[in-house]
Order: structure tokens, then C-alpha cells, then sequence
């Protein structure tokens, strides 16, 4: 079973079909851990909300996918969508005047490019910088793409010192592949939009 099947199980009801592995004894027996009377040692699959979770405290699996409520997910997806805006959003709030892009990149590849208008705030001038910030409009924080989560530590740092913030989706990845405008030097230019990303905003 690869971890991603476990969406498809309702809430409250995820089932573990490869063996489990107990934490004091080892690997648990096809019958079951004699010492602990573990019922985890069956090929089929173990519903959590019976035998895992009654022995959660020993089983690997079950430190890996956890039984979560589905009024905790629910609140978990609302303050994604409260903290996390995609590009098309983020483009309109800007020429609203109502954000400011922030980019937490490295000088090299903030000369490389950037949103234009953008600030620049890498993590070791983050203190130094607290103070300029404007503390009026919400400020749409950004890194490179999906793949880069330094983003989300300066979010998280800002969103403590009392800011408005979101995290914009994609990164800035996604703002180029979008064809938004961006900065190169006194430059600024667009990239002709990637179709794979366009087409649901059309």
C-alpha cells in the first residue's frame, strides 16, 4: 500500500496493509506479538481506530499516518486557504495596492530575477530589515517553487513580529510560468505563459 492510498480512506478509519513493526520487540511475528498481545501481525489490512490505536505507543506505522479527526482536517484546509494564495490572487492584490511581494531568495538568484516590485529579505537580513517593512498591506511572501520551504520559515517568522502574511503558491516558479511580470536588472519583462499552467485561469 503506498501512503498516499490512505486519502482515499475516510477520516478516523485508516488502514495499515503492509506489516507492522513493534518498537520494543522488533518485528512482529505473522501471528501477532506474544509479549504485548499485539493483534499487527496479519497480512490483511488493520483498521487504526481498532488494533492501532489501541497500541499506538509501539507501532511504526502508526507513527507515520495518524488518525486525525475530520473536524481537525477541516480546520487544517481552512487555515491553508486563509494563509496560502496562488498567483492569479496574488497579481490582483498587488495592483490593488493592498500586498507586497516579498522575496526570501539569495542575492544570486534575486539578480537572476524577481517579482517585480518585489522586496528583497533573505534570511540573514531578516532582522536587520524588520523595521522597513510595511506593516499596512499584507505581504505575500515567496522562494523559488514547491520544492523550497525557506518561504514558510520567513512567513512564519513575520507572521510572529505581528505582519499580515500569506505564502504565495508556486513560488516564484510559478508567477514566471504564469507570464507575470518580473524584474532583471532595470529590466522588466514577461515570459511567454506555460499553457500547462494557464488553462484553468482562463
Amino acid at each position: 500500500m503506498d501512503h498516499g492510498d490512505a486519502w482515499s480512506v475516510p477520516a478516523g478509519d485508516v488502514r495499515h496493509h503492509r506489516r507492522h513493526e513493534c518498537r520494543e520487540c522488533g518485528r512482529i511475528p505473522e501471528g501477532g506479538c506474544a509479549r504485548r498481545g499485539h493483534r499487527l501481525g496479519t497480512r490483511g489490512p488493520v483498521t487504526a481506530s481498532q488494533s492501532c490505536r489501541a497500541a499506538r505507543a509501539c507501532c511504526a506505522v502508526c507513527r507515520e499516518l495518524t488518525v486525525v479527526s475530520q473536524s481537525d482536517l477541516l480546520a487544517f484546509v481552512d487555515a491553508r486557504l486563509a494563509y496560502e494564495i496562488d498567483v492569479v490572487a496574488a497579481s490582483r492584490a498587488q495592483i490593488d495596492g493592498t500586498a507586497t511581494f516579498v522575496d526570501t531568495r539569495r542575492q544570486l538568484s534575486w539578480d537572476h530575477g524577481h517579482i517585480a516590485g518585489a522586496l528583497h529579505l533573505p534570511a540573514d537580513t531578516l532582522d536587520a530589515q524588520l523595521a522597513t517593512l510595511p506593516r499596512d498591506r499584507v505581504l505575500v511572501v515567496y522562494g523559488w517553487g514547491p520544492g523550497c520551504n525557506g518561504a514558510t520559515h520567513t512567513a512564519r517568522r513575520l507572521l510572529a513580529e505581528g505582519f499580515d502574511v500569506r505564502e504565495l503558491i508556486g513560488g516564484y516558479e510559478y508567477w514566471v510560468r504564469n507570464g507575470f511580470s518580473l524584474e532583471r536588472g532595470a529590466a522588466v519583462t514577461r515570459q511567454a505563459p506555460d499553457p500547462l499552467v494557464t488553462a484553468e485561469s482562463r
